[in-house]
């Protein structure tokens, strides 16, 4: 018998920024606050992939906060 992995609805994307003295991690709460919770976990999912397609660089990092920036704003203005 195969036992199915399943995974958790995710509310916040699992890999992102942070050192000593800084993280993303509030700046990506407060654009995830604006996106419908029928959505987040597809967002979450995202961002991850485009933040660790860059990490030998901040490329990833530039393109994920510049995406998930983007959709916070379709909501923010109602347009989504």
């Amino acid at each position: 018998m195969t036992k199915l992995a399943i995974e958790k609805e995710l509310e916040l994307p699992r890999s992102y920024f942070y050192s000593k003295t800084h993280s993303d991690r509030d700046w990506i709460k407060s654009r995830m606050s604006v996106i419908p919770e029928h959505r987040k976990h597809e967002v979450c999912k995202e961002y991850e992939k485009r933040y660790l397609s860059g990490r030998t660089s901040s490329l990833g990092r530039k393109n994920a906060n510049t995406w998930l920036n983007g959709v916070a704003k379709e909501y923010v203005k109602g347009v989504a």
